[in-house]
């Protein structure tokens, strides 16, 4: 982590971004070092986290109450004063509020667990077949969607995991010419939307679905992490909620692929989507491994 000198900060001052939850909204004002990220953060009354988060924190109660709930099934209450704190993937927790709630975040790499803290030095030792090399097998039964939603699920979580010690100029960097992972990220969430629109093309019987995103649309390296994180998050929200919505007689429906010319329904496609959240992941996990050694 490079040296920070001594300084004050005036929060006020300190630029808003929303962060839409799955009920309410979080307005962060975000100071991002490498390593280190500092926030005031404000929660909107009826507040719900749209995701479980496995990172760790120090959390400071300043006004108003915070829920954490635990994956195993605790909750504890933050009044103002309270504060909390948790190493990454020591807890799965998800905050909440009533009333609103302001709190004041601190999270990095010192927060780390050993085996986490080693991540990006393990070497990849094989060659990952390119994606447009990838064979599959369609026509898969509506009992196989619970394996692969649990998949589509965790990517964001894992996403974090990978870039929660490292800075934005790394994320930035583009590895031989290619994508960085910002921008890997991006693409991601890219495809999320054209997924969503393709889940609405099969229950609604249209014949050919809508050709895929092949570059990405945005100036993701631009972008801090944590806001093309929170873009992709949002898009694998809604899919994920798509697809709980669908009824089995939904799930046999199937429209066609316009690059692979097969028919495809909707457990088919959370199927294509995980294994191709695996392919960047591995990417990511490529550019992480050589730029950071």
């Amino acid at each position: 982590m490079i040296p920070i000198p001594f300084q004050t900060i005036d929060w006020n001052n300190v630029p808003v971004t929303e962060h839409p939850g799955e009920k309410g909204v979080a307005y962060w004002r975000t100071l991002q070092y490498d390593g280190l990220r500092i926030r005031m953060v404000e929660y909107s009354p009826g507040y719900i986290a749209d995701h479980w988060c496995e990172l760790g924190h120090i959390i400071y109660c300043i006004k108003g109450e915070l829920i954490s709930e635990l994956a195993d099934g605790t909750s504890h209450l933050l009044k103002a004063g309270m504060s909390y704190h948790v190493s990454d993937q020591m807890s799965k927790h998800r905050s909440t509020t009533k009333d609103g709630v302001v709190i004041f975040i601190v999270d990095g790499a010192f927060l780390a667990t050993p085996s986490q803290s080693i991540n990006h030095n393990l070497e990849i030792m094989m060659n990952a077949t390119p994606w447009f090399e990838r064979e599959f097998k369609f026509g898969l039964p509506p009992g196989m969607l619970p394996f692969f939603l649990e998949r589509l699920s965790f990517t964001t979580l894992r996403l974090e995991q990978k870039v929660r010690n490292v800075s934005e100029k790394i994320l930035s960097e583009k590895l031989e010419g290619k994508w960085s992972v910002k921008q890997n990220i991006g693409h991601l969430a890219e495809v999320d939307k054209i997924a969503g629109k393709r889940i609405n093309e099969m229950i609604s019987g249209i014949a050919q679905l809508s050709p895929a995103v092949f570059e990405p649309t945005k100036d993701y390296n631009g972008m801090p992490i944590s806001e093309v994180i929170d873009i992709f998050r949002h898009n694998r929200a809604e899919n994920l909620k798509t697809y709980q919505s669908l009824s089995e007689a939904d799930l046999k429906k199937s429209s066609l692929h316009p690059r692979l010319k097969v028919m495809m329904n909707p457990v088919d496609l959370a199927m294509f989507d995980a294994e191709h959240d695996d392919h960047h992941l591995v990417r990511i996990n490529q550019i992480l491994n050589t730029l950071i050694s």
